[in-house]
């Protein structure tokens, strides 16, 4: 599988470049080789020119991903070929937006690539569109900027000047920064208990579930025990029968090894007679085994889904926190799949997720009860819930909910996490 990357930084906002390339009909401008792009119910249609026959190619383009001024994603595919785009911002100190650009092929070596899309030389030809839309979107952003300019009467552009001369006064600026400064101590107050309550939470949470399995499995052993002290009364002769059984007797299920039963021995009597002492037929409980085989996979698998709740709340808790090295503490070294991306390290995905914390002042994360489903042989298991996340920074706000898809892998270290997607965008 092919994979392009291209890094550009625009000076714009990242709001505005990220609407600009959100247009698809704004394509044209900026990619050479799409000449009109048509709409349909569900998804745009592209047509590429070929410079072999000059004839128009369809190719089909389908949104996978939308989040708001952070990232979009696309598949482009035709009748034999298929490829994903994907698109991530950031916002830079200096107000301008950062811009990683990815193209991947999926499609295999024997076919024709999906870079074909490109021309014969795609990387060139890539690097040259992105270049296009930097001219597009900042000559767009200077052109709304001149447009806002307004020309005041000369009495009104002193009053502004005067009031604002005002707004930024020695005392305005020092109300300004006492404000802040409590905001601030607000802030630093409300996130320690914040993170008390978080791990409050996690605690009862795991105390109860140890309650709920021990209860559990001490209802199913009493059961058993119950239904074999009934079948052992069932077999015992009737109260008016009183013969006198030999000490060995008294053990009442001893199996014999040719003929699965057991006899008692013969007694003597206080009065010198001979008496035949209880003959109990032996019962063998074929069933006692798998039972117990049952009790422990039951009780094992029980543990391991008390083990994964524990570590999804420690991944929430250290999420909401902004607790980077304890969130990728959860991560195996090598992650499968995130996201849009396949086989990265550990290191990879860190650097993603510190460019996120770098940006937001605030990131309030939610999930649902997962549901667990374990492989055949116990080492992993998948967890899908739903998530609501609210993400805000210093010029942007971000608000969603999805159903999300975690892969966990037993390890000597307890359960990582080797796959994060989002299965499906809900709002």
């Amino acid at each position: 599988m092919a994979v392009i990357e291209k890094w550009i930084e625009i000076k714009a906002p990242v709001e505005h470049v990220f609407d600009l390339l959100g247009q698809t009909g704004n394509f044209p401008q900026w990619m050479r080789n799409v000449e009109i792009v048509k709409r349909s119910d569900n998804q745009q249609a592209l047509l590429k020119k070929c410079a072999a026959s000059g004839a128009g190619v369809e190719w089909r383009l389908e949104p996978l991903m939308f989040e708001p001024h952070r990232r979009l994603a696309w598949r482009l595919a035709s009748d034999a070929t298929s490829a994903q785009a994907e698109a991530i911002f950031e916002e830079t100190r200096r107000g301008t937006t950062l811009m990683r650009f990815v193209f991947s092929d999926e499609t295999p070596r024997t076919q024709p690539s999906a870079a074909d899309f490109f021309g014969e030389h795609p990387a060139q030809a890539l690097e040259e569109s992105v270049q296009r839309f930097k001219h597009l979107a900042e000559q767009d952003d200077d052109d709304e900027d001149a447009a806002t300019v307004i020309k005041l009467p000369r009495a009104e552009k002193a009053a502004t000047t005067e009031r604002e001369t005002k707004e930024f006064s020695a005392p305005a600026v020092a109300e300004a920064a006492r404000n802040a400064q409590a905001n601030e101590s607000i802030h630093r107050a409300t996130s320690p208990r914040r993170s008390v309550l978080s791990l409050l939470h996690v605690i009862l949470t795991a105390v109860a579930l140890a309650l709920i399995t021990a209860c559990a499995v001490w209802l199913f052993t009493a059961k058993r025990h119950q239904t074999a002290a009934a079948d052992t009364q069932a077999q015992l002769p009737s109260s008016n029968a009183t013969p006198t059984a030999s000490p060995s007797s008294s053990i009442p299920f001893q199996t014999a090894t040719s003929e699965h039963e057991s006899k008692a021995t013969k007694s003597v009597s206080n009065n010198g007679s001979t008496n035949q002492s209880l003959h109990i037929p032996a019962r063998v409980n074929s069933s006692s085994a798998g039972n117990d085989t049952a009790t422990e996979r039951s009780s094992a698998e029980a543990h391991q889904r008390t083990e994964l709740r524990v570590a999804l709340n420690e991944w929430l808790t250290a999420i909401n926190a902004h607790s980077i090295d304890k969130e990728m503490s959860l991560y195996a070294p090598t992650i499968e799949r995130y996201y849009l991306r396949r086989n990265l390290s550990q290191a990879n995905v860190r650097a993603d997720k510190l460019r996120l914390a770098a940006r937001a002042r605030l990131i309030d994360v939610i999930v649902s009860e997962p549901e667990i489903i374990f492989a055949p042989d116990g080492n992993s298991a998948t967890m899908i819930f739903r998530k609501q996340y609210n993400i805000e920074g210093s010029r942007f706000k971000n608000r969603g909910e999805v159903v999300q898809e975690l892969k966990w892998l037993k390890t000597k270290a307890g359960w990582r996490i080797i796959n994060e997607r989002d299965v499906k965008v809900i709002r």
